[in-house]
């Protein structure tokens, strides 16, 4: 599974708070209770979002 963070304008997510999303989004996969694509689904976190892009593609949406 590949997992890309975007902008809201789709490109690539760069800085601190980007930094910070993709902790929190490790995080969240280890702690999730099952593991897979519907606990990367669920993530959110202070308006960054997950969504499944495509098959073996997850995608971090920045707000925005």
């Amino acid at each position: 599974v590949r997992v890309e963070f975007r902008a809201g304008r789709g490109s690539r997510a760069a800085g601190h708070q980007a930094k910070a999303a993709k902790g929190r989004f490790a995080r969240h996969l280890l702690e999730a209770s099952e593991p897979g694509l519907d606990a990367a689904e669920a993530f959110s976190w202070e308006g960054w979002h997950a969504e499944v892009g495509g098959p073996g593609l997850v995608v971090v949406r920045a707000p925005g």
